[in-house]
């Protein structure tokens, strides 16, 4: 049996209902869901508009240092050096020459409140055998309690290190040699400073450095600085902001006309008669063959049945006859010497008109 070669194309909008009423269901249940979710998402957006977080912010915030330089001034004159030459921060000085040094302790605070000031130098002596220190004392150079309006504090101080290598000759006597014996120089400073929210800032700057002898010479062998910064912190806000009111509208009208379109394409297809619909696709598809006219009626002819267009068509193309279309009754038929070859969407109503002529 030879097929059909070719086929029209099916009309936009019967191709469009064919398709709704086979899978109009899913495609309502599909539209309904989706209009479900949307409205949900845009119901959920209103209630739960964006948060914005601040991070938390750092105030008044105080710094404090200080730092030590030391110089010292030739007193007896030498071949290297003239008296009354001044020496800054040098890598070592003679005692012949600088028996005195000379502190310069800089605090640097807040310039725009007054802050309590407590300094202290101190020389600490110590004995350490094996690793330990099993005796301690210190010796007071300075102290000197100030309260500071401008935020800067220069102390100076003057040491013998004459006396300085004396008490460490005495402090070694004094043990028997045990142990070995050292010095530091230990510059501390206190403070209290006014902050906001009537507190106050409260601490304490240290420093030292081991203080060398050799031969002749001494030397400190470490810079004298230390600072620290004190401040509060606000901590940060959440801010819930507006709805975005664009978006809520997009998603929950979306929502809407899916769900509107959902119920109309359930309805339609429901009620859509999928047969007459399939009947018509196959009409408009096998349309090159089939030929408007009357149903052939022949008291001698037998009518056989045929279950679809498709095989009505096959069997005109076959038998080299067109198939005849009865838009009275619906009908669709084959005509040959003795046989009608027929199909009808009502088989039983175009039996009962052929069993009435």
């Amino acid at each position: 049996m030879s097929e059909p070669q070719t086929y029209k194309l099916m009309a936009p909008t019967l191709r469009i209902k064919y398709v709704l009423s086979v899978y109009g269901g899913v495609l309502a249940v599909a539209l309904l869901l989706l209009g479900t979710v949307a409205i949900g998402a845009g119901v959920n957006t209103y209630l739960n508009p964006p948060v914005e977080e601040t991070p938390s912010e750092e105030f008044d915030v105080q710094t404090f240092s200080l730092e030590t330089t030391h110089s010292a001034e030739v007193q007896a004159g030498s071949e290297l050096r003239d008296p009354g030459e001044t020496l800054e921060e040098q890598p070592v000085y003679l005692m012949n020459e600088t028996p005195e040094l000379q502190l310069q302790t800089a605090i640097e605070l807040p310039e725009d409140r007054s802050v309590e000031v407590v300094q202290r130098s101190t020389m600490q002596y110590e004995i350490i055998f094996d690793g330990e220190v099993f005796w301690e004392d210190e010796r007071l150079l300075t102290a000197e309690d100030s309260t500071v309006e401008d935020g800067e504090l220069t102390i100076n101080t003057t040491v013998s290190m004459t006396d300085v290598r004396d008490e460490l000759g005495r402090i070694d006597a004094a043990s028997g040699g045990i142990g070995s014996v050292s010095v530091e120089l230990v510059i501390a400073v206190e403070y209290d400073s006014p902050a906001e929210g009537d507190e106050t800032y409260s601490g304490e700057l240290n420093t030292a450095a081991p203080v060398e002898f050799i031969d002749e010479g001494y030397y400190i062998s470490e810079e004298l600085t230390d600072s620290e910064t004190q401040s509060q912190t606000r901590p940060g806000e959440t801010r819930e902001q507006a709805p975005d009111m664009t978006l809520v509208g997009l998603l929950t009208g979306s929502g809407l006309v899916f769900l509107i379109l959902g119920g109309v394409v359930g309805f339609w297809s429901r009620r859509a008669e999928v047969e007459a619909l399939e009947l018509d696709v196959m009409r408009e598809q096998y349309s090159e063959w089939i030929s408007k006219g009357e149903f052939p009626v022949d008291a001698h002819s037998e009518y056989i049945y045929i279950s679809s267009i498709k095989d009505l068509v096959d069997i005109a193309i076959d038998t080299r006859n067109r198939v005849i279309y009865d838009e009275s009754i619906e009908a669709y038929g084959v005509v040959t010497d003795e046989v009608v070859f027929y199909h009808a969407a009502d088989r039983d109503s175009v039996r009962a008109w052929l069993g009435s002529l």
